[in-house]
């Protein structure tokens, strides 16, 4: 009997994998990265980070061979952490990032009260309605870029803000956070009934992992 059950095995493994061809399936990567604004001011100011290439892959981690069909920033948002010595009560901020030599404006003046006992961790969300739609392309360009590896040029965001009152030092950390999603096609060998559309020749591919 066990002799039979294994020759059942042994024919649908040799089965399963005879009937496996190349298929192209779509899958979701999350970009979740925090750029941190060490800010020491009284009045305006203006303070740059950057973002590099590895980073935004080793965040996103889409596998060599992933043709990416679409980048969509879900939100970006502003964290607060006040430092003590800090005497402003209100900060101003608006966003730009750096695209092909000019200040492309990201996302446009947000107020964050500072009043109401701001600690690490304490969010404020930039409204949709702040975003700026070629800042975003920007944004959005320059991640695909990076994932595809066509231009390895760092994602620079400059932070521009003025304190309130007016004269007071600002003493703060802003956690500037971005959160986008990454669809990726990827050819896979797979058994011919699991769907998905038939990979062209040369194209490559990953194998499935049998457990």
């Amino acid at each position: 009997m066990k002799r039979v059950i294994l020759l059942i095995a042994l024919l649908t493994a040799a089965a399963w994998l005879s009937s496996c061809e190349s298929r192209r399936f779509q899958f979701v990567a999350t970009l979740n990265k925090t750029v941190d604004f060490d800010v020491d001011h009284s009045g305006a100011f203006k303070t740059v980070r950057t973002i590099t290439a590895a980073q935004i892959r080793n965040n996103l981690n889409v596998p060599e061979g992933g043709t990416i069909k679409k980048v969509d920033i879900e939100a970006l948002a502003i964290v607060p952490e006040t430092k003590a010595g800090n005497e402003a009560t209100e900060v101003k901020v608006r966003g730009t990032i750096k695209d092909q030599g000019h200040e492309v404006e990201l996302f446009k003046e947000t107020s964050i009260n500072l009043t109401t006992g701001v600690d690490v961790g304490y969010g404020v969300r930039v409204p949709l309605q702040k975003l700026v739609d070629l800042g975003i392309s920007a944004l959005k360009t320059k991640i695909n870029d990076h994932v595809n590896r066509l231009n390895d040029a760092d994602i620079e965001i400059v932070l521009y803000g003025t304190t309130l009152p007016a004269g007071k030092r600002l003493l703060m950390t802003v956690h500037f956070n971005i959160k986008a999603s990454v669809i990726y096609e990827k050819c896979i060998d797979t058994p011919n009934f699991f769907g998905g559309k038939k990979c062209e020749e040369g194209e490559d591919v990953e194998e499935v992992k049998q457990n």
